[in-house]
């Protein structure tokens, strides 16, 4: 198979995660299995030596579904949930976590049958490593399970995504986020995003992240509540990790454009060299990742959920074989 080039950037940075995953394919669960994208992508990791790929289904079920589409599922793992022995303990473990909302044993039972709910518990036991879904479930189903069965880091309480992101010339790489969440985060959620999408960038690219917190103003330029709180949650951010690299209150231009930067901001230690960005909402987040994939040409890798004990991520319903490959690939490397 031949991936899909990304931006040069983008694929040098899969092309080194590639090495590392060979030497140390990670486990990943993959709860929407009957899709001929993911029994391809499966195929592709497992040949070579990427990743190990486990299908979550009833293995005749599965595997007729293959057939049916010409493609092989020899030596790939396929693990149905009702014959796993730990479902009773899975579906106890789920009541236990839930009694607050009143549910009965019956239905932790029953709850245990939907893939997605028993693969979030099978990462939360320690029986994959990664979890990649929402190809073919809702992605808001998907987060539920995993912040109903995974939950939040215990030093960052926001679950929060971002995305990877490169322009069309290909030389460089950024972090958007969050695009496709929290409508509306609150000064500590967005303290928690810069946090965790800094720390993403700099697991990915392995370079240091500069974070800027976007808004219509810079540098207090336009007095409002929208970007008083950028600016003080770019101070928060600095204070729980003072190496960390961030300034808002920030105009998009002003955290890319050195030239601007020098009129705007020029005291900023990030103002012009910005390569992670922090939307002030997921109206703002999801419009501009668009408008720069569809009228600027960048490419987009994601998104990828942070801010989980255990990384689950979701893939979008529209994506094709080469984005569920690339995902596993990055995800094995942040796990």
């Amino acid at each position: 198979m031949t991936l899909r080039l990304y931006a040069d950037l983008i694929m040098e940075i899969i092309e080194k995660f590639t090495w590392r995953c060979r030497k140390n394919p990670k486990k990943i669960l993959f709860p929407d299995a009957l899709d001929e994208r993911v029994i391809k992508a499966a195929r592709y990791l497992c040949d070579k030596n990427l990743a190990v790929p486990i299908l979550l289904g009833g293995p005749i079920e599965v595997r007729e579904f293959a057939e049916r589409a010409g493609l092989s599922t020899r030596g790939i793992k396929i693990h149905c949930p009702l014959h796993d022995k730990n479902y009773d303990k899975y579906a106890e473990d789920f009541y236990q976590l839930n009694k607050q909302r009143k549910i009965t044993k019956y239905d932790a039972l029953e709850i245990m049958r939907n893939s997605l709910y028993f693969a979030a518990m099978m990462l939360r036991n320690g029986g994959a490593d990664i979890c990649i879904a929402g190809n073919l479930s809702p992605a808001s189903e998907a987060l539920e399970a995993a912040v109903q069965i995974i939950g939040a880091q215990e030093e960052n309480k926001t679950i929060s995504s971002f995305l990877l992101m490169s322009p069309p010339d290909g030389q460089s790489v950024s972090v958007f986020s969050d695009c496709n969440m929290i409508a509306a985060p609150t000064l500590e959620q967005l303290c928690d995003i810069a946090l965790s999408a800094s720390e993403n960038y700099q697991k990915l690219t392995g370079r240091e992240a500069r974070a800027a917190m976007l808004s219509f103003s810079t540098k207090g330029s336009a007095k409002h509540p929208m970007s008083e709180k950028a600016r003080r949650a770019a101070e928060i951010a600095k204070e729980k990790n003072p190496s960390l690299i961030i300034d808002g209150d920030l105009q998009f231009d002003a955290a890319v454009l050195p030239e601007v930067a020098n009129k705007k901001a020029p005291n900023s230690e990030v103002g012009g060299k910005a390569n992670v960005f922090i939307f002030p909402s997921l109206n703002a987040g999801n419009i501009g990742y668009q408008i720069a994939e569809r009228l600027g040409g960048w490419q987009a890798l994601g998104p990828f959920i942070q801010g989980l004990k255990k990384p689950m991520h979701n893939l979008s319903h529209a994506c094709t074989v080469e984005d569920i490959i690339n995902m596993s690939i990055a995800a094995s490397c942040m796990a």
